[in-house]
C-alpha cells in the first residue's frame, strides 16, 4: 500500500497544481473544481453480522474476526501473513489488511508543523482528520462565517484521496468507526475501508479488496474482536 503519510506531506509542501488553466490557482488553491470535492459521507450504523460460525467463512487478522459469506472458503485458506499485513487471495479475488501506526500526517514533526500551521491546527488526530475529510465539503465551508484555511486544506485533500473514488460512507459502532470508499468501476480495487477500533488503539487498519459483493463488504465492516472457537 502506498505510504499515505509521505504522499500527503509532499502535497502539503508543494501547495500547487499542474493545471495551469485554473484562474489564479497559484494564489487561490481552494477552487474545488472536481466532483470529488463534493463527496460527503452518509453516517450509518455498523451492519449486523449475517453469518455465524456454522454458515459463514471466518477470517482472522490482528486480533479481529470477520465472518464472510460461505463461498469464500478458498479465500480464507489463501492467507499470507507479514509483520503488518495480512493478505487473503483466491484467484483474482483479494483482501489486503494493513495495520497502520497512528500519525499526524507530518504534523508530529516540528519543522513540518511550523511550515503548515493552519493545516496542522485543523485536526487533533488521524481519525479526526479522516472524519473531517469524509464530512466537510466546499458547500459546508461556504456556510461558515469564517472558515479556516486549515479546514480548506482538508477539503483540498479530497482531490488526492478521492480522485479514483465514486462513493464514500462512514459506519459508527460501539468502539469502532469505519470509513468506506468505493472505487470507480475502471479501477481494479473495489472498496477501501479505514477502521479505527478500540482494541487496536493507537493503531488502525486499512482493508483493500477487489470483491464487489455487498454482503462481504458488510462482513469486513462489521469485524469484531476475535473470540475462541
Amino acid at each position: 500500500m502506498r505510504n499515505i503519510t509521505l504522499c500527503v506531506v509532499l502535497l502539503v509542501l508543494s501547495g500547487c497544481s499542474c493545471h495551469e488553466n485554473f484562474s489564479a490557482y497559484r494564489y487561490n488553491p481552494f477552487q474545488f473544481v472536481y466532483p470529488e470535492y463534493q463527496l460527503k459521507a452518509e453516517v450509518t450504523e455498523i451492519p449486523s453480522t449475517s453469518f455465524s460460525t456454522v454458515s459463514g467463512t471466518p477470517i482472522d487478522f490482528f486480533g479481529l474476526n470477520a465472518m464472510l459469506p460461505p463461498q469464500w472458503e478458498a479465500l480464507a485458506k489463501g492467507k499470507t501473513v507479514k509483520e503488518n499485513e495480512v493478505v487473503f487471495k483466491s484467484g483474482k479475488d483479494v483482501v489486503i489488511v494493513s495495520r497502520e501506526k497512528a500519525n499526524l500526517l507530518g504534523c508530529e514533526y516540528s519543522e513540518f508543523r511550523e511550515g503548515n500551521k493552519d493545516f496542522c491546527a485543523a485536526f487533533e488526530s488521524i481519525e479526526d482528520f479522516y472524519w473531517k475529510l469524509y464530512t466537510l465539503t466546499p458547500e459546508l465551508l461556504s456556510k461558515e462565517k469564517y472558515p479556516t484555511s486549515g479546514q480548506q486544506w482538508i477539503v483540498h485533500k479530497k482531490g488526492f484521496f478521492f480522485e479514483l473514488i465514486e462513493r464514500i460512507k462512514i459506519y459508527k459502532g460501539q468502539g469502532v468507526t469505519v470509513y468506506r470508499s468505493d472505487y470507480k468501476p475502471s479501477f481494479r480495487l473495489s472498496t477501501n475501508l479505514i477502521i479505527f477500533h478500540n482494541k487496536l488503539q493507537p493503531d488502525y487498519l486499512v482493508i483493500s479488496t477487489t470483491i464487489k459483493d455487498e454482503a462481504t463488504i458488510n462482513a469486513l465492516v462489521g469485524c469484531n474482536e476475535k473470540t475462541q472457537r
